[in-house]
């Protein structure tokens, strides 16, 4: 855990150097999905060598939809409830930028990172001993993600400053979503056959599911830490793909940067922007900054206290 955090840190240092140009950052965000290509593509090694495949994978493809639509239905009850009530966060969809066309590339990011995580599994099967390489180095692909998304914050710090100060409001939306994500965690809990303080820590991963997965893994075991995965994995593909329909119904920008979580300050934020306009990209970013920098400290506390109240 330590690694990571010196990984953020360290990235966000060396972000401070990098000029913020165009160039520049598409370069940086090109190497940071590389990164998750990465990651995603060694946990799919970690879970064949772990034989979690082999003992049925459809059971926990279908608990890790249990989880995803328990975290779904929390946040919009402790998200979007308040929102319409205070009417703080709310802004009407955009027309011209929801039409049909915009789901083309989410569906093609998430068709690859399905692709790359079924040929994890597949070298994962082909050849054992990279797994058990993999086992004792996988952090490594975890601090270099982290670095990278800590160099964007650093290249990026004036425009991430102005846009948390003009977003101030938006800080509370991210609490929510973690008391959301608690909820749901504590629910999953009681309904689904997994170590209660694991399901709980993966429920706070807020779509982070290439740190969540693995650390979840190693926590716990491989077959919840698949289950917290593909449940953040879910998590953020659906922000990809829904965003547009969630602004169309005239749900708030607040719920809309919620259910991407994390993942609201970089993959989905493109979507924000599209469905609702500048005040989509303040939500976003100040909701995934903020919880980007939140879930590596608060999945392993959560997963510790967790324990500890369970005995």
């Amino acid at each position: 855990m330590i690694l990571l955090l010196v990984a953020l840190f360290v990235g966000g240092a060396l972000g401070l150097a990098i000029p913020a140009r165009r160039r520049w950052l598409d370069g940086l965000r090109h190497l940071t999905f590389f990164s998750v290509l990465l990651v995603v593509g060694v946990q799919g090694v970690l879970l064949a060598a772990s034989g979690v495949l082999d003992t049925g994978a459809s059971s926990l493809v279908l608990h890790a939809l249990a989880l995803g639509l328990l975290l779904a239905f929390m946040t919009v009850v402790v998200v979007e409830l308040p929102a319409r009530w205070w009417r703080r966060v709310s802004s009407p969809a955009r027309e011209e930028e929801t039409t049909q066309p915009q789901a083309a590339r989410p569906m093609q990011t998430a068709l690859l990172l399905l692709l790359v995580l079924a040929a994890g599994g597949a070298a994962g099967l082909a050849w054992q001993p990279l797994g058990a390489w993999l086992a004792e180095r996988s952090m490594w692909p975890l601090a270099f993600l982290l670095a990278c998304i800590g160099a964007d914050l650093g290249a990026q710090r004036r425009t991430v400053g102005r846009a948390l100060l003009a977003g101030r409001a938006f800080f509370g939306v991210a609490l929510l979503a973690l008391v959301g994500a608690l909820l749901a965690g504590a629910l999953a809990a009681w309904l689904l056959p997994y170590p209660p303080a694991a399901l709980i820590a993966g429920a706070l991963g807020m779509g982070f599911y290439s740190l969540t997965g693995p650390l979840v893994t190693e926590l716990a075991d491989a077959e919840v830490g698949t289950v917290v995965f593909l449940a953040n994995l879910f998590r953020e593909l659906s922000a990809m793909v829904l965003t547009p329909l969630i602004a169309r119904w005239g749900a708030s920008v607040g719920l809309a940067a919620a259910w991407g979580g994390a993942t609201a300050m970089d993959s989905t934020l493109p979507f924000l922007h599209r469905s609702y306009g500048p005040e989509g990209v303040v939500a976003g970013l100040a909701v995934g900054v903020t919880l980007s920098l939140l879930v590596p400290l608060l999945l392993p506390l959560a997963f510790a206290a967790a324990g500890w109240l369970g005995g």
